[in-house]
């Protein structure tokens, strides 16, 4: 991938990390990205290569490697749906009145009561523990 295919407010990975970052700005010097806990990179292309630096210090550069775009899961009420995957999760009401999460084209690794939750908020909260490890909506994390 390359750096100008980049889009500000654009989700990616590369290298090593798990969490998703947000394309924040677009300079002449690069491309400055952001992590969740609010530290900015800059990622940048020298020899053809793309190198990355923390807070604009060159001398410290790292090779980005395996760059790409990972889209994000979007909630419309009890089902969450990946913007780059057909992978979909949902909440569903059994007959008993118990709550099951299930889940189209990804394979759901959520410990779930046998009985299913008595209540929403902890299949939630469980959904978005799933989320969280499965940034590219996809099996592996």
């Amino acid at each position: 991938m390359e750096l100008e295919d980049l889009e500000e407010g654009e989700k990616i990975l590369y290298n090593d990390k798990k969490t998703p970052l947000t394309v924040k700005e677009k300079t002449d010097n690069g491309i400055w990205v952001q992590g969740p806990n609010g530290g900015q990179y800059l990622l940048y292309e020298q020899d053809d290569v793309v190198l990355t630096s923390k807070n604009e210090r060159k001398q410290y550069s790292s090779l980005v490697e395996n760059l790409r775009k990972v889209g994000e899961w979007i909630r419309d009420g009890d089902r969450w749906h990946h913007s780059k995957t057909d992978a979909v999760i949902h909440i569903t009401e059994a007959e008993t009145g118990n709550y099951k999460v299930l889940g189209d084209n990804i394979a759901l690794t959520i410990d779930q009561p046998g009985y299913g939750y008595l209540k929403k908020e902890p299949a939630v909260e469980d959904i978005e523990k799933f989320i969280g490890k499965h940034p590219e909506g996809t099996d592996s994390s």
